[in-house]
């Protein structure tokens, strides 16, 4: 690989990165302002707050594997594999 395509590799690591941590932020918001505004003692809290909650943990969850590509790379120094 030469070393224009690594600089690039680790540019789209870093896009990715980025990417995620917005696409994250968005849901974590929703479903902290529904945990508020709802209160846990509301009868339909859980029912409410089930779809905001899997929207924030699959959006982290792509925020994590993003970070640990990253991560490797730093640590490691070796690119990961594009499907990781």
């Amino acid at each position: 690989m030469s070393r224009e395509q690594e600089q690039e590799r680790i540019a789209r690591l870093r896009e990715a990165v980025k990417q995620t941590k917005i696409a994250y932020q968005e849901p974590r918001t929703a479903f902290e302002l529904l945990a508020k505004d709802l209160a846990l003692q509301h009868p339909d809290s859980g029912y409410a707050m089930r779809p905001a909650l899997r929207r924030e943990n699959r959006t982290l969850l792509d925020y994590r594997r993003a970070v640990n590509r990253l991560r490797r790379l730093i640590l490691d120094g070796k690119l990961p594999d594009e499907s990781d």
